[in-house]
């Protein structure tokens, strides 16, 4: 606008003195002036998602196993896994038997792996390690049961994939225990399974013991990598902004494919697992 008014006074002044060698010379300049004031916008950023990747083409290893707790972010790895890889690359999230009804669960990693080790004395992933990545390990079942093979079972988890990719998911701590809370009767589960030796049954009504376990679990699988230098490690603030550039740097997907998923609204129900 500013530019357009300077334009129509130097128009107004040329006409005024037209017919004059002193109009002649201005009006020339002005022409002149009025080519070079050209505005060129700029092409504006074109945000584009890159080429799905194969597995073989991921900058680190796999399988990749999500090894932090539920409520922090697994659903968004799972989602961000999901748009860059190839489609039809095998990838889990909770379920490690998916059926045909994609809307009922085959059955959670966590109980596949606790029966496997517990029951049937079979490496961790028997019948289950075809998967290029584990979003979420854990299970809840009806009977208020729950598996965290994150905490329990690292040395197995390790033992069947030593040179895998880890990824320690992580929220700051008292969000993920404002999520927990709005979800289901999970903070009960809490306290009514063992998970030792941290935190034994009965423990997790108080919000100290709760977030002392969260941040102990995470300190458990940074200690267990650091020891296993075969383990690629991953560690990945879920609230930074950072977070899309930090898989794009680990994995080679690009980091457009990152957002926030399953946002906890607190209204979810258990499904048969």
């Amino acid at each position: 606008m500013r530019l357009d008014l300077r334009r129509a006074a130097l128009w107004t002044l040329c006409v005024f003195l037209a017919g004059t060698s002193t109009g002649s010379f201005f009006c020339g300049v002005v022409v002149t002036s009025f080519e070079s004031d050209k505005v060129v916008e700029p092409p504006l950023p074109v945000r584009t998602r890159k080429r799905r990747l194969r597995p073989d083409e991921l900058k680190s290893p796999t399988p990749v196993i999500v090894m932090g707790l539920m409520k922090a972010g697994t659903t968004s790895i799972y989602g961000y896994f999901s748009c860059g890889l190839v489609e039809g690359t095998p990838i889990s999230h909770y379920d490690c038997k998916p059926g045909v009804d994609p809307s009922k669960i085959g059955m959670a990693c966590g109980k596949r792996m606790r029966r496997n080790l517990t029951k049937y004395h079979k490496p961790a992933f028997d019948s289950m390690d075809h998967f290029v990545l584990y979003a979420e390990l854990d299970a809840q079942e009806l009977n208020g049961g729950m598996a965290l093979p994150q905490w329990d079972y690292l040395e197995q988890i390790y033992q069947h994939f030593p040179q895998a990719t880890w990824i320690l998911n992580w929220r700051e701590p008292q969000k993920w225990l404002d999520s927990v809370d709005r979800w289901k009767d999970l903070r009960q589960r809490f306290v009514d399974n063992p998970f030792l030796p941290d935190s034994p049954k009965g423990t997790g009504a108080q919000d100290a013991e709760m977030l002392h376990f969260y941040k102990r679990q995470a300190e458990r699988v940074r200690e267990f990598a650091q020891t296993h230098p075969s383990l690629s490690l991953v560690e990945l603030p879920m609230d930074s902004p950072e977070a899309g550039s930090i898989l794009e740097q680990a994995f080679g997907i690009s980091s457009t494919c990152w957002k926030n998923r399953n946002i906890n609204t607190g209204d979810a129900i258990w499904t048969r697992n």
